[in-house]
């Protein structure tokens, strides 16, 4: 049996735009619009997309969409430690397995997360810490990938 692969993007930052209405899957979040005092005082947070369903939504400007500059919470301690909470921003749900007492043999799920702002990236930051300070890190190293990728692994605790 050949191995299937699907990809989803989970939109943490997502505010759903008032006239969406309802939003099963997504949690609620305080937010009053200044320009419209008639909206009700919170907007949906957080969405999951197929990866080709996402790639369309860059090619088309959602006119509504809000993003909150944060993903963290809005003063609820637990925000993010309490699943019900943050579902949405900090979850995923697979849609497949639904219904499933017990997942196929083999089912596993890479997480990879990342910012849209370089500046706000930790990787970005740290690729160019080491880019910086290479040779004084590692003087008697070639600059490789395997050099690199240990480094990685070493400060960020990451396998490859």
């Amino acid at each position: 049996m050949g191995e299937e692969t699907e990809h989803w993007i989970v939109e943490s930052d997502y505010l759903h735009p008032p006239s969406a209405g309802f939003q099963e899957d997504s949690v609620t979040y305080p937010y009053i619009d200044s320009d419209d005092q008639n909206l009700p005082a919170f907007r949906y947070l957080g969405r999951t997309l197929t990866l080709a369903d996402w790639k369309h939504q860059q090619q088309v400007a959602d006119a509504d969409a809000k993003r909150l500059e944060t993903a963290i919470g809005y003063g609820e301690p637990t925000f993010a430690a309490f699943y019900p909470n943050s579902r949405s921003v900090f979850g995923f749900h697979d849609p497949d397995y639904a219904d499933e007492t017990a997942l196929p043999e083999g089912l596993k799920y890479d997480v990879i997360g990342w910012y849209d702002n370089a500046e706000q990236n930790y990787l970005s930051e740290f690729l160019q810490d080491f880019k910086t300070s290479f040779k004084t890190d590692f003087p008697d190293e070639a600059l490789t990938l395997d050099t690199l990728m240990n480094s990685l692994q070493e400060e960020l605790m990451w396998n490859f």
